[in-house]
């Protein structure tokens, strides 16, 4: 740390994405540290996954990281220009970088720590299923992934699978601290106490009033699994359970999944499109079962939201959150991800057992209001 004016709060550099919900809460709420003073660095104005809406830091200072405008619009939060001369300008006393290799900005920021010998701390939500393209960009990739996990002064893990991520590229114990990643909770519960009471005018609303509604929430890629839950309802529909699939959000698989919707049977499953935070709120409310199908996710927040909603968790084993949100048969199941005989076996004994879901649904909330949770 800087050793002048050693009774001043520290101040600590963020260099990070874009403002949104998640992100500005979690450092509002650091800004009532007394020893520390964040100042957040945006590498860009706004987020690439509308899911994230936005929303500035209101007790937290933050300024916008220059960007090339030269490189084609997506490109440029990968390429900002000025953050050396930023962070000498603020000279901090260390560094929190989210991400470990992959833009100007991390660099910049690694090397005017190492240059001013101040302490840097990586942040990032690496999972480790994604090792798994071409061997020589993967090569190249756990070299550099490799080298600043090594320097760093802490590695922030935002669950179990994070943790490992970090291990597989060399971790020390002793650099990984548990910093999860977190939804606005009172924020959430105030929406929930407004939805709950009219949980069967939503339902019935919704024409699933006397259904064993299935809830996946998310953008629609391929990686998401969305194609598998969708399968797995079809064949339970076609065996006569009342099951109905819902699934909230959009983007480039859409179509896709459009056209194996119209191969269930009509009105088993439901593309809602994007909803709004209170959409989504109402969508929980009206389940019975949340699932959630991923094939590589870093945490996966909305379980945190479904779990609080009081609902049973199904979820792929390549969902961050699952080792940390869920008890196997206490709140929910896990499964092996793109096995999709075991998700249509595990989401059977779900739908056709009403006092197994309630017992989960208790579980859900039991957990996140244990002080330790699972």
């Amino acid at each position: 740390m800087n050793a002048d004016a050693p009774n001043r709060p520290k101040r600590v550099g963020v260099i990070c994405e874009s403002p949104s919900i998640q992100l500005s809460a979690q450092y509002d709420m650091l800004a009532d540290l007394n020893d520390f003073e964040f100042y957040l660095l945006l590498r860009s104005p706004e987020h690439g996954n509308p899911a994230w809406a936005a929303r500035p830091p209101t007790k937290t200072r933050f300024e916008l990281l220059d960007q090339s405008r030269l490189l084609p619009r997506r490109l440029r939060p990968r390429f900002n220009t000025n953050v050396v001369a930023v962070l000498d300008r603020h000279d901090f006393d260390a560094l929190v970088i989210h991400g470990i290799y992959d833009s100007a900005a991390v660099w910049q920021g690694i090397w005017w720590c190492r240059r001013r010998k101040r302490p840097y701390l990586l942040r990032c939500d690496g999972n480790v299923k994604k090792e798994t393209d071409a061997p020589g960009r993967r090569l190249l990739r756990h070299a550099l992934a490799r080298r600043n996990i090594r320097r760093a002064g802490a590695l922030l893990c935002i669950g179990s699978q994070n943790c490992k991520y970090y291990s597989f590229f060399g971790a020390q114990e002793r650099q990984m601290f548990m910093a999860p990643w977190e939804i606005d909770y009172p924020e959430l519960q105030a929406h929930l106490d407004i939805a709950l009471p009219r949980r069967g005018e939503l339902r019935s609303a919704l024409g699933v009033k006397d259904q064993v509604v299935v809830s996946s929430i998310g953008r629609l890629y391929s990686l998401k699994g969305f194609q598998d839950v969708i399968t797995a309802v079809t064949r339970l529909v076609s065996e006569g359970l009342p099951v109905t699939l819902l699934i909230a959000g959009d983007g480039p698989y859409r179509q896709h999944l459009e056209a194996l919707a119209a191969r269930a049977p009509v009105g088993a499953v439901r593309l809602l499109g994007n909803l709004t935070r209170h959409g989504i709120v109402e969508l929980l409310v009206s389940s019975d079962v949340f699932v959630l199908c991923s094939h590589v996710e870093a945490w996966g927040l909305v379980v945190n939201e479904a779990a609080l909603a009081g609902l049973p968790l199904l979820t792929s084993d390549a969902v961050g959150a699952a080792p940390d949100l869920i008890v196997p048969a206490r709140n929910g199941f896990v499964y092996p991800a793109r096995d999709t005989r075991r998700l249509y076996e595990l989401l059977r004994e779900m739908v056709a057992r009403k006092d197994l879901r309630e017992s989960m649904g208790r579980g859900s909330r039991e957990i996140l209001d244990s002080p330790a949770g699972v």
